[in-house]
């Protein structure tokens, strides 16, 4: 009588499991969406570029800036912020202009840093998959972040991160861009954690109104050599924080 009541629950319990596959034939996580899935620019400029950034790496950095052509372009608008408030700092730049999360999450991935183990990271990424046709959700967006996050914390398990908050991307604080950016925003400072610190700049760079300060930038997008130095007296206050607890 036993045996016939185990056989049977046994039967039931494979009839069960026949039914939640016949109901629920993907029980798997969802695939990651492009933002998350990593993806290569193959474009002359963008193959140079890439190219060139594994020599950034050989020794030791104490910084490594990540990120498209906000972090690109630091080296030229921002030269003078750049060799004065990281004078004393060994820094690599790894921005190249248009890239979305999903080609930085590439870049990430396929760079070795063995040899440079950065004590901090900066990312400053996002914008150009919110910007762009059609436009990426700030969903998709926050989880190409944190894809690239992870990447960073695989590839150099003891680097810390900083992690930026998307700056303001044209001068209408009503667009659909401009609250796309602040959902994203909303969405990626949650992953901020012992390891990974978030700073919010985006309305240093506004005035009142919701409109760019216009000494800030060169294009309602972009920074000026002003611009870049709110961002870099923000940055360093958190880089700085960062590396004495790191070197104490």
């Amino acid at each position: 009588m036993k045996l016939n009541k185990k056989i049977g629950s046994l039967i039931l319990a494979g009839l069960l499991l026949v039914l939640v596959v016949f109901l629920f034939p993907s029980l798997e996580s969802e695939p990651a969406p492009p933002a998350a899935t990593p993806e290569p620019v193959r474009e002359a400029y963008w193959i140079r570029a890439f190219g060139s950034q594994q020599k950034l790496l050989e020794g030791h950095l104490d910084v490594c800036l990540v990120g498209d052509s906000l972090t690109q372009y630091w080296v030229a608008e921002g030269r003078p912020i750049v060799d004065l408030q990281f004078r004393n700092l060994n820094v690599a730049n790894l921005g190249i202009a248009a890239d979305r999360t999903e080609n930085i999450l590439y870049r990430i991935q396929h760079l070795n840093f063995d040899s440079a183990k950065p004590d901090v990271f900066v990312l400053l990424a996002g914008t150009n998959n919110l910007a762009k046709t059609p436009p990426d959700s700030p969903e998709d967006t926050a989880a190409g972040v944190k894809a690239i996050l992870d990447a960073m914390e695989k590839k150099s398990p003891r680097s810390e991160v900083v992690l930026i908050s998307i700056l303001p991307n044209g001068n209408d604080p009503e667009s659909e861009l401009r609250k796309d950016i602040q959902k994203t925003n909303a969405l990626i400072s949650q992953f901020a954690n012992s390891r990974v610190h978030y700073i919010d700049v985006h309305d240093r760079f506004l005035k009142e109104d919701g409109t760019w300060k216009s000494n800030l930038t060169v294009d309602k997008t972009h920074l000026s050599v002003h611009g870049y130095d709110i961002l870099g007296i923000e940055l360093i206050k958190a880089i700085d924080a960062i590396l004495r607890e790191k070197r104490d």
